[in-house]
């Protein structure tokens, strides 16, 4: 693969997997292919939805994997004839042109589509290698120069699309490069996937087969308060970690907790628990807990059993928008021996570990990728 400086030779991308100058050509899609929408046969009307022909909803579709997608429900020919979808042949590349805008794959069979998407059924390059070049182009498009997220990009604009090509054969090796990028990402997930099921299977094993213990109510292990700031608070810029009810960190300019800690989301992603050892400060329902009399992370790894069984329990009475104080009063936590509380720590703190490095080695992947596709399409 040949390097070349940006900009030095027009219409050639800095990454090649040939070491010449010939420069690719470009045209606008509605050039090179043809294009079929979609639409949705009426729900009112459950016959048309017993049928054997897939129809596909943005929902489907998955943000990273161009190769795959889900397939929930399937339609029949007088469904077809009676609303505005359209079968479309396999290899298809279906673009989601509203609702979840940017989202594309290659159809494996033949599918009909929601109004939600503007299809390619037939087209003059790889089909590896136009789906990635689109995919590329149209993350570009989602923002503007202002940053802001354009919430849809009509079939006319799509159309358009002005896409720079080379010549066949090395299409075909781009095409091909990218998916094999895919396939590895898949593969690493598959392998983070299969950690985390042993990491639950062990943990859930030792503490429900403990047989010698205390069980301690959870306030009595810890103190539990609630965060009191909302997300205005947050700043990207700042130097503190800002915890929220959401997977992600995010920064805050001051901090009102410091030490070892666990703070759980009481609403969004209800019941997430993390740990932290440091300064921070929390979102208005959060809880952190603190002043642990036991091993913080044990308890962690207890309540990562106890919380959804209360959850459970409560949701059975009524519906629940977030946690409440009681629910976490309410905890029994089985408390065995110090020399076994250390034993299962270590366990499960090991398989965290490992399932950081592999989500580490998995977020290089798709740095890599990420640089691969601005750099091997113009």
């Amino acid at each position: 693969m040949s390097e070349k400086t940006i900009n030095k030779v027009p219409n050639v991308p800095n990454l090649r997997f040939f070491n010449d100058d010939n420069t690719w050509s470009n045209s606008s899609l509605e050039k090179k292919c043809k294009f079929v929408g979609g639409g949705t046969p009426s729900t009112l009307n459950q016959d048309y939805w017993n049928g054997d022909i897939a129809w596909i909803s943005s929902a489907d579709l998955l943000e990273e994997n161009v190769h795959k997608y889900n397939v929930s429900r399937f339609i029949t020919k007088e469904a077809i004839m009676n609303s505005a979808t359209k079968i479309c042949p396999i290899n298809t590349i279906m673009i989601v042109s509203r609702v979840g805008v940017g989202k594309i794959a290659i159809s494996n069979s033949e599918i009909c589509t929601s109004q939600d998407f503007t299809n390619l059924t037939e087209y003059q390059f790889d089909k590896n290698f136009l789906v990635y070049s689109l995919k590329n182009t149209i993350e570009k498009l989602k923002n503007s120069s202002q940053g802001t997220s354009i919430k849809g990009i009509t079939s006319k604009e799509i159309k358009q699309i002005n896409i720079f090509y080379p010549e066949i054969i090395e299409q075909c090796k781009i095409g091909l490069f990218f998916k094999k990028i895919d396939e590895r990402i898949e593969f690493q997930s598959k392998i983070i996937k299969e950690y985390k099921s042993y990491r639950n299977r062990i943990l859930h094993t030792i503490y429900n087969d403990l047989n010698d213990f205390d069980y301690i109510s959870l306030n009595q292990l810890c103190s539990i308060t609630t965060g009191k700031l909302d997300a205005n608070a947050m700043n990207p810029n700042g130097k503190y970690k800002f915890f929220t009810c959401a997977k992600e960190d995010y920064y805050i300019d001051k901090y009102s907790f410091e030490g070892e800690s666990l703070i759980i989301s009481g609403n969004g992603e209800v019941g997430l628990i993390k740990y932290f050892n440091g300064k921070f400060d929390a979102y208005q329902r959060t809880y952190v807990l603190q002043n642990f009399i036991k091993n913080p992370l044990y308890i962690k790894f207890a309540l990562e059993i106890e919380l959804p069984k209360k959850l459970h329990r409560e949701k059975n009475v009524g519906a629940m928008p977030y946690i409440v104080l009681s629910t976490l009063t309410g905890i029994k936590v089985k408390i065995p021996n110090k020399e076994l509380i250390s034993k299962i720590t270590l366990i499960v703190t090991s398989l965290d570990k490992k399932i950081a490095i592999e989500e580490q080695i998995l977020n290089d992947y798709l740095l890599q990728k990420k640089y691969l596709l601005a750099n091997m399409f113009i």
